[in-house]
Parts: C-alpha cells; sequence; structure tokens
C-alpha cells in the first residue's frame, strides 16, 4: 500500500518536507527558464537553505534571469533503471541573485563549490519557491536518496581484511554497509587489516549530551558542509571544519560533534578512519 496519495498517473505525491529533504540529498539539479526567446535547461550543483534552492553562478542566461527575478524552475531526481524506483521534485519560484554581504559570508561557509571551474562562479542565486512537489514510483523507497547505492560487500570489500576492487561515490552515500544511529547515517567503505574507513551523514539529528573519546587516534575529512566539535578540555577550544579540512584527534581527546550550521538545508559529510578494532558507540562523532 503506498505511503502517500496517488496522482492520476498513480505515482505517489509526495508532502513538502519529503520533497526538501530529498533535494538535499542529491548534488545536481536542473534549472528551467527563458533566454532569448527560448526555454532553456540548463544543469547546476546546489544545495537547499530552508525552502530555497542556492546555486552559483557566471554572468550569463541564468544570472541574467535572476537580476530579473523571473520565473523559474528546478527539477532534481533520482533513479535505478534495474529495479525500476525513483523519484522527482520539482519547484516553480522566482529567482534572485543574492547581494547581502552577510548573506554571501552565510552561503561562502556552505562549502558549495561549483563542479565545472574553468570559469569563475562568484555569484550567488536563490529561488524562492511559489510551489514545490514530488512523485515517488511506488515500491520506491523515499529515503532511496539518502542511500541509492549500498553495494555488497561481495563486490567491494571484505570483512575478512581481503580488499576487493571497489569504488564509492560518498556525496552519493555509496557504501559496502549502512547502518543508521540516533546521531546520523553511517556507511562503512572498508573494514580490515586493522582499519576501518567510513562515511558518516549528519543530518540535524540532537546534539549528543555525553562526550565521546577513543584509546587511538581518529582522522575525519569534511567533504561537504560543515562540522563543528566541541571538546570537553579548556585546551582545546570549539571549531567548526569546513569541505577539505582533516581533524586528526588525539587518543583520549573528549569531544562531541554535529552539522553547523544546525539549520542548515544539506547534510554534513564527512569521512572517518580509526583503528578496525574499535567499537564504535552510538555517541561517537563516526556513528
Amino acid at each position: 500500500m503506498p505511503a502517500h496519495p496517488t496522482d492520476h498517473a498513480g505515482l505517489e505525491m509526495l508532502p513538502l518536507d519529503e520533497c526538501l529533504r530529498l533535494l538535499a540529498s542529491v548534488p545536481v539539479g536542473r534549472v528551467g527558464l527563458h533566454a532569448d526567446g527560448e526555454v532553456v535547461v540548463l544543469p547546476v550543483n546546489h544545495v537547499v537553505d530552508g525552502q530555497d534552492v542556492i546555486f552559483r553562478t557566471a554572468p550569463g542566461s541564468k544570472l541574467s534571469a535572476a537580476e530579473a527575478q523571473s520565473l523559474v524552475v528546478f527539477e532534481a531526481d533520482h533513479y535505478d533503471p534495474e529495479s525500476r524506483t525513483g523519484w522527482s521534485v520539482l519547484v516553480n519560484g522566482h529567482a534572485e541573485v543574492v547581494y547581502e554581504d552577510a548573506e554571501i559570508s552565510l552561503l561562502d561557509s556552505l562549502g558549495l563549490q561549483p563542479w565545472a571551474d574553468a570559469v569563475d562562479r562568484p555569484f550567488w542565486v536563490r529561488i524562492r519557491p511559489t510551489s514545490v512537489t514530488g512523485r515517488l514510483i511506488p515500491g520506491s523507497s523515499a529515503s532511496m536518496a539518502d542511500v541509492p547505492a549500498a553495494r555488497s560487500a561481495e563486490s567491494t570489500s571484505s570483512v575478512n581484511g581481503t580488499a576487493e576492487f571497489g569504488v564509492f561515490n560518498v556525496l552519493r552515500r555509496e557504501a559496502s554497509h549502512i547502518r543508521s544511529t540516533p546521531f546520523g547515517e553511517v556507511g562503512t567503505v572498508f573494514s580490515g587489516r586493522g582499519m576501518e574507513l567510513a562515511w558518516v551523514s549528519k543530518h540535524g539529528e540532537p546534539v549528543d549530551e555525553n562526550w565521546f573519546s577513543s584509546h587511538e587516534v581518529d582522522v575525519m575529512l569534511v567533504i561537504q558542509g560543515q562540522l563543528k566539535l566541541e571538546f570537553e578540555s579548556p585546551s582545546h577550544p570549539d571549531c567548526v571544519l569546513g569541505v577539505g579540512e582533516v581533524l586528526v584527534l588525539p587518543a583520549g581527546t573528549r569531544c562531541r560533534a554535529y552539522r553547523w550550521p544546525r539549520d542548515a538545508g544539506q547534510p554534513t559529510i564527512f569521512v572517518a578512519a580509526y583503528p578496525a578494532s574499535r567499537q564504535v558507540p552510538a555517541t561517537s562523532p563516526a556513528s
């Protein structure tokens, strides 16, 4: 039985919060607009800020549409051709250029970098929705965008310590094994030969009141969003890690970690490496 009402075509109609969550779960969408008398559809990598879609651009048709506060559409989707499952979300709204310095500074902190970097894209564009609609093929899991390709251990890595060839896209949350915890999703990429490598996706879960510490060194690399760390010892000031920054956490250091800002529109994703023999509690930054 479908979890949501269906339309005339039999597709499930998703509520707003589910649409926004799915939009934030994929890195690329498509912007549709009028340019020089034609309808143009262009791919952009984006983030979600509240209910708004945010992307960066250079001078051109997208910037001109935003400067005129034109009506645009934005679409993102995810599908699996083998299982014939998938979803699509469509946003109708007005595009506008962000000019306020304070808002630009906040957007800069999100760590969104255009994939095409041959030309600088210094302008931030915000799409303010007038409507948001989403459709899900019945039988799909609405959370499939969170874990689009959890792969089997037979095709990637082995728990007996013998590594097999495998490629994982961490931004798409691919892993050999994925588990949910109260403080984020954890995808194990490799476990064996004395080490474990995993990614952690934090969506805004509650901040743990307890402190985590490890008997071994823990290394964390942020690849999307920002990660805030608080330390019990006053000798270690709290810090916020951005994309590309690595934290080397000494053994015995008591801390806790969570997505920052707390109301950010996209999950914070980081990669953690630590000894495979360690029993990782649910309160760990790598949990």
